[in-house]
């Protein structure tokens, strides 16, 4: 079983959370002493062995984002190439993601990239689709850490490049949902009436984002396998 023991100087007191994404975190007082972290894991070493199992059940069930030598866009994974070259940048083919790059440092930057122009390119043809678009004001592409999407009173949208990854359907919902909160800028029954209106199956997609959305989270281009080809 391993705790990462995180120090915090705002934290009073010791707390324990447990999360596939993160694994078990014990944020910590910044002056406890060592003795003090031993004895509260101690006495919660039967809550930390239940989640260990929990967590090692989800990742026996996971899709395989974290996979050697693979990119993944709309759900399905595609294998990578590696060329040598002076500009990093990555194309994607027909069955591959082809990636000119000096060093493969590079290679997984210029990966990031194309997640993100894909994302954005996909998200701007369902804003364009949706009787909502004249609402928007804006659109963004970052790296969310809680949201997957996010909509300002102004009117500008925010997404998460993570989303291309995931299923077409998933982004659809996603993007639908930050939509609904142009008319409903809140979590009311009138604002999941209205995306219920719109897509009527959207717990599904919710669904699978509270089941795999962790490992979107863990996925990390710069650091995946990748295979020269020449």
């Amino acid at each position: 079983m391993t705790v990462t023991i995180r120090p915090s100087p705002r934290a009073r007191r010791m707390r324990l959370t447990a999360s596939a994404e993160r694994g078990i975190v014990l944020v910590v007082p910044a002056r406890a002493s060592q003795r003090t972290i031993d004895a509260f894991l101690a006495s919660q070493r039967a809550w930390i062995a239940r989640q260990s199992e929990r967590i090692a059940r989800l990742e026996h069930g996971a899709i395989g984002y974290a996979r050697s030598g693979t990119a993944w866009v709309d759900g399905e994974p595609i294998s990578l190439a590696l060329a040598p070259g002076l500009r990093a940048r990555a194309l994607l083919r027909s069955d591959r993601v082809e990636i000119v790059a000096p060093h493969a440092e590079g290679a997984g930057l210029a990966l990031e990239r194309l997640y993100r122009r894909l994302v954005r390119e996909r998200v701007e043809a369902l804003i364009a689709a949706s009787p909502l678009a004249p609402r928007v004001t804006g659109l963004t592409i970052g790296d969310q850490q809680t949201r997957w999407g996010s909509c300002s009173r102004s009117g500008t949208l925010s997404f998460s490049w993570r989303l291309v990854l995931a299923p077409p359907s998933v982004l659809d919902y996603v993007v639908v949902h930050e939509l609904c909160h142009l008319v409903h800028l809140d979590h009311s029954r009138s604002f999941w009436n209205l995306v219920a209106e719109h897509r009527p199956a959207w717990r599904l997609q919710a669904g699978w984002l509270k089941e795999h959305g962790w490992e979107l989270h863990r996925h990390n281009p710069t650091t995946g396998g990748l295979t020269r080809t020449a």
